[in-house]
Parts: structure tokens; sequence; C-alpha cells
């Protein structure tokens, strides 16, 4: 993409942006991301084959409890929120109150990530594990008590069609979505598969004077290296388009040793059930060797091999 194509499509992008936050701001206000962590959920499984939760009664006032996460915003929407934040703040998962380190988002960044911004046709979303808990306990509600079922389902986001309808949100909100024909719902993606792959992985960010928690932008990179060695041949373009712009912005927050660090961990947690290191370096050498890659998406992946394959 020319300069002068990137120069052109900023106001679309800054619109974009902005509606982003807007969908957000709503989307959080309906479910939001912080409990009182007075509701306790247990899960049991008295037999291999038995998992049940069980829901105690709630907590008494006098009792002092600290917030609890229930989810946070990952994928396109996270990447589009921390394009407008002035800074970011590291929390614990387990307790959102425990805030263990500020970053400024430099200037640079916030141009690189400005330039990322698109329409998204989905939401993705971490579920924390108490989160998750509560769901499940929902779940088992379908064959006890269907009315309150339905009546719960609604308080939690879920997977699918899970989210708001696109007529309950404002035009402003809309403008960041892709509407199919015939959609009534946004769907909804809950990426638990990779919420095991290392822990205390969020971020708090402020816009408009609101808290958002999402994704930190280490364990984004990590995801979308992830990503791309499981899917790069049917997304080619998309990730040669997407990863140099995320990379180089978040080089400018970073480290380099806490990005790859960071990635291989995650990578590794991956590739641990799917053959090891070996399978891991082969998947990387075969993306490599097909010298089509993006320079930035080459330089990382070799980054990845020269500090922790060799």
């Amino acid at each position: 993409m020319t300069l002068t194509k990137i120069i052109e499509d900023l106001p679309k992008k800054q619109e974009i942006a902005n509606s982003a936050t807007d969908f957000a701001d709503y989307l959080t206000n309906k479910w939001p991301q912080l409990s009182n962590g007075r509701s306790i959920f247990l899960d049991i499984e008295p037999a291999k084959d038995c998992d049940l939760v069980v829901k105690f009664p709630e907590l008494p006032d006098s009792i002092q409890t600290f917030p609890k996460l229930n989810y946070y915003i990952s994928g396109s929407l996270a990447v589009m929120l921390l394009s407008q934040a002035d800074y970011l703040t590291e929390i614990q998962e387990n307790d959102p109150s425990q805030e263990t380190l500020s970053r400024t988002i430099p200037q640079k960044t916030h141009e690189l990530l400005g330039s990322f911004s698109r329409l998204i046709g989905d939401l993705d979303f971490n579920d924390t594990d108490s989160h998750k808990l509560e769901r499940k306990w929902i779940q088992q509600l379908l064959h006890t008590d269907q009315d309150e079922y339905r009546r719960q389902r609604k308080l939690k986001l879920q997977k699918g069609g899970g989210g708001p309808s696109f007529a309950e949100l404002t035009d402003q909100a809309r403008k960041c979505l892709i509407q199919e024909k015939n959609q009534s719902l946004i769907m909804c993606d809950p990426v638990s598969d990779y919420a095991s792959y290392g822990k205390n992985h969020v971020v708090k960010i402020n816009l408009r004077g609101k808290d958002y928690y999402i994704c930190d932008p280490r364990h984004i990179i990590a995801y979308k290296v992830l990503h791309l060695l499981q899917s790069y041949e049917s997304k080619s373009s998309k990730f040669n388009e997407d990863f140099p712009l995320i990379i180089k912005a978040f080089e400018e927050m970073y480290e380099d040793e806490e990005l790859t660090s960071t990635t291989f961990a995650i990578l590794m947690e991956y590739f641990k059930t799917r053959g090891g290191e070996a399978i891991l370096q082969n998947r990387i050498q075969e993306l490599l060797s097909k010298k089509e890659l993006a320079v930035e998406t080459e330089a990382f992946l070799k980054k990845l091999i020269d500090k922790f394959l060799i």
C-alpha cells in the first residue's frame, strides 16, 4: 500500500476506530467486564465422567470482596481500542485490582495501529476461568429450570449469536461492524482454546473516562503468530498486510526479548501436544521457504528460531 493511499484512508479508519469505542461502550455496559465477586461457583468432579458446577449463596455485604474480571476483549476490536489509548496498565487476571505496571503508548504506535482499523465481522473475547464456570453453571440449568436458564443466558456473553443485536446499537456504534444479509445478531467468538496459553495476559486502558480490559499486546502478537502457523496458506494476503503493522507498532512499546519470549512460550504450549519443538521449527521453516512472507514477518520468525530453536 502506498503512502498516498494510507493518508487517504486515515479519515475513514479514524471513523471506524471511533465507532469501535462506541460499540465497546455499549457492549461493556450491557455485559460488564467486572463483577463484584460475591458469587462463588465451584467445579465439582466426583467422578471422571461427571462435571458439575455448584453455585453458593452470595456473600453478605459485611464480607469484603474484590472485583472479579469476567472477560476481556481481544482480536481487531482490542487493537482498535488500544490505538486510541494514551497508556495501558498490566493487571492480574484473577485480581484486576492488582496493577503491576503502566506503560505509555508511543505516538508511533498510535499512528501504526490507527492504520490497522477495519470493519469487524464478529466479536473476539477471552473468558476468564471464573466466567467460564458461570457459563457452565448456566448451561446446567437447561436441564432443571428452562425459564431461569433463558434469563441467566441473557446476562452473559455467549458463543455464536450471543452478543447484541444490530438493531439495538446506535448508527455510530454500527459503523465498525460488518452486517451480512439477514444477520440480526452480532456473532461472538470466545477464544477459550487459547486462554490457557499463558496467564496474566490482560491490560487495562481508559477511553473517554471509562476502563476497558483487553488482551495484552504481547499476547496479541503471539496469537497472530500462532494463527499464521495454523492457517497462513488460506489467508496469506491478510497475514502479510496485518502482521507488519502490528509488529512494528508493538516494537515501539516492548523490548524484542519481551515479544519473542512471550510468543515462544505460547507456541510451545500449543505445540507440546502436537510434536513439540521439532514440529514447531519445521512449520516455521516451511513458511520461510515459501519466500513470500512480508519482510517483518520473516524477520520475526527468524528471531524465534535463532533465539529458541537452534
